[in-house]
């Protein structure tokens, strides 16, 4: 997290969606404000390429 800038915006995404969640979490308290859960890599996959 030391060479992440709090300042951008931040998208976590893992292969099932659940250590996406606890990463968001994890960032939040650490004073991130733009952090958002993308969940599964699959799902947000279909998602931008829609």
């Amino acid at each position: 997290m030391v060479e992440l800038d709090p300042e951008k915006i931040y998208i976590t995404v893992c292969s099932h969606g659940l250590r996406s969640v606890k990463a968001e979490n994890i960032l939040k308290e650490k004073g991130f404000r733009s952090v958002y859960n993308g969940g599964a890599w699959s799902d947000l996959q279909k998602t931008i390429s829609q």
